[in-house]
């Protein structure tokens, strides 16, 4: 009967070849097919690049009358927005319709 640090032993040696065995079974791999990697990470990157287009650069935001919280709180957006290097453009309303 072996003992138990024999056993870990065997047991760790096995996992490191086993490791090693994919490893290099992986590394075959890259080295047979990269072109097909390379032009299938090409078609990924060209389709996200062209589904996805980037966000807009020029929004606009209604607010409401002259003085109003929301007309102070959309020229602290625009502020914000405009360190970003996007054009927040504040379209002034009437505000709410209130009927009584």
């Amino acid at each position: 009967m072996a003992s138990f640090k024999q056993n870990v032993h065997e047991t760790f040696l096995g996992l490191f070849e086993s490791a090693q065995e994919k490893w290099f079974d992986f590394v075959q791999f890259v080295k047979e097919a990269w072109p097909i990697l390379v032009l299938l990470l090409l078609i990924i990157v060209g389709i996200g690049i062209y589904a996805d287009p980037p966000p807009p650069r020029n929004v606009m935001m209604a607010t409401g009358g002259p003085g109003s919280a929301s007309e102070i709180l959309g020229k602290r957006y625009a502020e914000f927005f405009a360190k970003k290097g996007i054009t927040l453009e504040l379209v002034p309303t009437k505000g709410g319709a209130r009927k009584y």
